[in-house]
């Protein structure tokens, strides 16, 4: 296989192990919750609310496209609630739906904001995944707060990112929890 096809095979695992990484606050990188198995969904059910926007292209090349998220409990959500539950963000393939193992706790009062991973077109390009076309921020693999499209302008070489409804057909399969070597965790090879 030559370099350049096999570039985008290799640049999807790694890039969802990342996003685990950088999604990922400190100290709880790598860890799980008690009674947790590794690459499954860690945290309780919670209502939230948030939102995904895109940043301004970077004058990298290629450009990079920033995704600028917030995310926080509903208004009278019990803190109890709030320390054990759980965010991630999921991304949708043509085949597939995935969250990195790594999960996010709440702030503990107040929004949780974070700039996440800068999306460039070769990122969205088909691996063993699939081409990556939105991305959404969970609170589990089945519940979706917010969701953008992701679309590759391969003639600007830059990455659009637009508001996606959370109930769209694009995003309407659960995320698959990746295990720590970019696998379907087995506790949840059905949620493909």
């Amino acid at each position: 296989m030559s370099p350049r096809k096999l570039l985008p095979v290799l640049a999807m695992p790694v890039v969802a192990l990342l996003l685990g990484a950088l999604m990922s606050a400190p100290g709880n990188a790598g860890t799980s919750e008690p009674g947790s198995t590794p690459g499954s969904w860690t945290g309780g059910p919670i209502c939230a609310e948030g939102t995904i926007n895109a940043g301004p292209p970077t004058s990298d090349s290629p450009p990079r496209t920033p995704l600028f998220i917030s995310i926080q409990p509903c208004a009278g959500t019990d803190p109890a609630v709030t320390a054990q539950a759980r965010w991630g963000i999921a991304q949708y393939a043509d085949t597939s739906a995935f969250v990195g193992i790594l999960t996010n706790p709440f702030a503990a009062e107040g929004p949780t904001t974070r700039d996440t991973w800068n999306y460039t077109v070769d990122d969205l390009r088909a691996g063993h995944l699939g081409t990556i076309r939105a991305a959404c921020l969970i609170t589990d693999p089945h519940t979706r707060v917010a969701c953008v499209r992701v679309v590759a302008n391969s003639w600007s070489g830059t990455v659009e990112i637009t508001p996606l409804p959370v109930d769209d057909p694009l995003v309407t399969r659960p995320a698959t929890v990746l295990g720590m070597d970019n696998t379907i965790d087995p506790v949840c090879a059905s949620c493909v």
